[in-house]
């Protein structure tokens, strides 16, 4: 018997199953609505007498749920089926010391945090934030303390080659001393993963006002680390975003860790930065629905606008290329939560969780988010202000691939904006045609035309 076949004879196919959805018995099979489709009527069916669901199997279901390759499922069930597989005759990853010193590393901070004197700093400011200890935790938090050479130490004593530890990007080379020091010192450590839960780089944020730099600092660019290519939280996020069929997006380390806490497993952070394609790509394998719910003062709400024309940039061909390729799958949608002014993620889900559902439930949709911008960015009283503001819309409008919603929405922005009949609708019929001799969209102007805009609503 292999491998396959053990794990298979040793996973309960129902209960595994159960975890991602909800499963009524119907005889000897067991129905639900399908976790990959949006449906009514289940049509779901697990069979554990053959061991399957529809005609695939754990593994299969195992990687459509959580976007995993074959081999990281079968590793995977293999530790929860107590299996343990053969080692495969294949070239060793030359990054794989590297992820290891990272691994150690995110250790090293935990242990920092947990039972060191100068750690107390973070551990008050986790308990004043209302960190729950199990968060602490599953995240695995940690502190990097302040002298210049701690994680050096420990790294020399384990061993490691100076070129691994280098491209870790936890040190860096100090000219006028000739040696290698600690680049996070008296900070809190936030680990950043991998969909696989590898860590590949950290998050850093300040504390004591002692440490060097900006309050939050990423890990350098390395290889094994592009803030525009990971997400935080996605480790945790992945199997609740397939589940629940919605994504949210937030900016901060400590959104995402209260976010979970509080039960809103489905989120991750951009890393403070404007959402990327790489980003959206990632979150693509999991869902197709994301809600960007970034702070409402004004670099978040630039940083909406920054991430929104992104995010449709990369929209607009990976949906052109599933049409194309007759690939079928949900267009990827977008939708934008109104943040109370002068309120972050963090503490709206503290003080009112319903009320942070609320926002959510309540997202915009892209016409709607860029409406009501385009009303603030832009004096309606002024012909070209307006023609300015009608050319922001048509833009968007053109992104509506259903027929009926685009037309919708045509006549509700003809009133909202008090164009002439059947202009609007002009308008996009014509960007259309030329977006389809020349798919390539033109910049359009969505600059803020007041000095002090008000927040988006």
């Amino acid at each position: 018997m292999d491998e396959r076949e053990q794990i298979r004879d040793r996973i309960d196919l129902v209960e595994f199953i159960g975890r991602y959805v909800t499963l009524t018995r119907a005889g000897s099979t067991y129905k639900a609505c399908c976790p990959f489709h949006q449906e009514k009527t289940p049509s779901f069916v697990v069979s554990p007498e053959r061991g399957t669901w529809h005609c695939f199997g754990a593994f299969k279901f195992l990687m459509k749920v959580e976007g995993l390759e074959f081999f990281d499922a079968l590793k995977k069930l293999a530790a929860e089926a107590g299996v343990e597989l053969a080692r495969k005759r294949q070239a060793p990853d030359p990054l794989d010391p590297v992820r290891d010193i990272m691994g150690r590393a995110a250790a090293f901070y935990a242990t920092a945090l947990h039972e060191t004197a100068e750690g107390r700093v973070a551990r008050d400011y986790l308990r004043q934030r209302g960190v729950a200890p199990e968060m602490v935790d599953a995240f695995q938090l940690g502190y990097s303390d302040r002298s210049w050479d701690s994680l050096v130490s420990f790294l020399q004593g384990q061993g490691f080659s100076e070129s691994h530890v280098l491209q870790t990007g936890l040190l860096y080379h100090d000219e006028a001393r000739g040696s290698y020091r600690d680049r996070y010192r008296g900070r809190l450590m936030f680990p950043i993963r991998d969909a696989r839960g590898r860590v590949v780089g950290f998050g850093a944020r300040e504390l004591d006002g002692k440490a060097q730099g900006a309050k939050y600092i990423n890990s350098p660019t390395t290889p094994l680390f592009n803030k525009s290519q990971v997400l935080y939280g996605i480790e945790h996020a992945a199997g609740p975003i397939r589940k629940l069929g919605e994504a949210v997006l937030v900016e901060g380390y400590l959104d995402v860790v209260t976010a979970h806490q509080f039960g809103f497993a489905n989120t991750v952070a951009c890393l403070g930065t404007a959402v990327t394609p790489g980003q959206l790509g990632l979150l693509r394998r999991y869902t197709s629905q994301v809600v960007f719910a970034l702070d409402a003062d004004a670099a978040g709400q630039q940083a909406t606008l920054r991430g929104l024309e992104k995010a449709r940039a990369t929209l607009r061909t990976s949906n052109r290329d599933d049409r194309s390729a007759g690939r079928n799958r949900p267009e990827m949608a977008l939708r934008i939560a109104s943040m109370p002014e002068g309120r972050d993620p963090d503490e709206l889900i503290r003080e009112d969780a319903a009320g942070w559902q609320k926002v959510i439930n309540s997202a915009l949709t892209l016409v709607r988010f860029y409406a009501n911008h385009a009303e603030r960015a832009f004096d309606l009283e002024v012909p070209e202000q307006k023609q300015k503001a009608v050319e922001v819309l048509v833009e968007v409008l053109v992104e509506v691939h259903q027929e009926v919603a685009r037309d919708e929405y045509v006549k509700q922005m003809e009133t909202r904006f008090a164009t002439a009949p059947g202009l609007l609708q002009r308008m996009v019929a014509n960007r259309m045609r030329l977006l389809e001799s020349d798919p390539e969209p033109v910049e359009v102007d969505t600059e803020v035309a007041r000095e002090e805009p008000e927040p988006f609503q």
